[in-house]
């Protein structure tokens, strides 16, 4: 630390104390200035927070699955089911495929 900081601080901590403050307390209302903190006090005074938000209170309702004869849902059979992605690779290999193909003709 420098001489230079060494005064500023002991300036700074002799104002702190004049004003009944910490030193740090007043350091960041030098930062941020009055001008600020009192429209943030007068925000809170006309509860500003009462306003709605963009988070809905309520959460939205979940959709219903269908029911079935009984309450009982039909389970989907595991042979619809298809891995995420396999028409993007089944789509990639048809391609390479179709390379290949084109490159034994050529090789003739």
């Amino acid at each position: 630390m420098t001489i230079q900081d060494e005064r500023t601080r002991a300036k700074l901590e002799a104002d702190a104390k004049r004003l009944g403050l910490s030193p740090n307390t007043l350091e960041m209302s030098r930062a941020v200035g009055t001008d600020a903190l009192r429209d943030i006090v007068r925000d809170n005074r006309r509860n500003v927070h009462d306003r709605p938000g963009i988070i809905p209170d309520t959460p939205a309702a979940a959709e219903k699955p269908p029911v079935g004869k009984n309450g009982w849902v039909e389970p989907p059979k595991i042979t619809d089911w298809k891995p995420p992605g396999l028409d993007a690779f089944e789509r990639i290999m048809d391609a390479q495929d179709a390379e290949d193909r084109r490159e034994r003709k050529r090789r003739g």
